[in-house]
């Protein structure tokens, strides 16, 4: 074999040993035993040398080209942490738009919530008009009735008067007087009439007013609110009085 070629220095000095041995008395026949079976453990010992080497020079070759394959992975790794990196910068962005966006919509449903309440307040100043509206129709209900008592009264005494003989110019007078009175009184009365609808219409406005407050106050104060909820703010729609009564300020007050 060609390792024989590449003894070491140590197995070549063995025939020295040996002459030494042979010099004690051992035969050369002894010597070239030992030396050949030397040789062939140390062709043995080459041989898986050579083998072992064999195969380290292979795991050499497949960890280089895992190193390799190491290092794009690693590029490649390197890479996708920037493209990670920028997504989740992207994503932030975005997120922190969202809550931008989410704290406007609070601010805007805080300011639909103020606005509410002070639509309730008008609303109790409506109502409170309303009532007051009542009460004074009820006034005036009292004195349409004392004004038809008043006539009644007045046509018993033109009958009692009539009956008179000695006084026939007087009754004239009377009855021409009388005649201006039912004039004047019944356009009183069209007139109360007239009002009396109009506050029978401004107690249903107001009672059209507290229903949307109710439903603006539900929304309020309901638990999940959509992305787009503003509470509706209703105009003020209040119906003009007849007669002398024919506008209402902003708090339903005529002027």
């Amino acid at each position: 074999m060609a390792s024989r070629r590449y003894l070491s220095p140590a197995y070549k000095e063995r025939p020295v040993q040996a002459s030494a041995v042979t010099r004690h008395g051992q035969s050369s026949a002894d010597y070239d035993l030992s030396g050949h079976h030397l040789t062939e453990l140390l062709e043995n010992k080459l041989d898986r040398q050579a083998t072992e080497i064999d195969r380290l020079t292979r795991d050499n070759k497949k960890l280089a080209a895992s190193n390799v394959t190491l290092r794009q992975d690693l590029v490649d790794a390197h890479i996708e942490i920037k493209k990670r990196k920028k997504d989740i910068l992207s994503i932030q962005e975005e997120s922190d738009l969202q809550i931008r966006d989410c704290l406007d919509r609070i601010a805007d449903i805080e300011t639909d919530i103020r606005a509410g309440e002070r639509i309730k307040r008008d609303l109790q100043e409506a109502e409170s008009e309303a009532r007051s509206l009542i009460a004074a129709n009820c006034d005036l209900a009292y004195d349409i009735r004392n004004a038809s008592q008043e006539l009644e009264k007045e046509k018993k005494l033109s009958e009692m008067n009539a009956d008179i003989d000695n006084l026939r110019q007087e009754p004239q007078k009377l009855q021409k007087t009388l005649e201006l009175e039912k004039g004047a009184n019944k356009e009183k009365v069209e007139q109360m009439q007239l009002m009396e609808k109009d506050l029978v219409l401004f107690a249903k406005e107001v009672e059209r007013l507290r229903y949307k407050v109710l439903n603006a106050q539900k929304q309020a104060h309901a638990p999940n609110l959509p992305n787009d909820l503003r509470v509706a703010q209703y105009p003020l729609h209040r119906p003009s009085l007849h007669g002398s009564v024919s506008y209402l300020d902003q708090n339903g007050r005529p002027y």
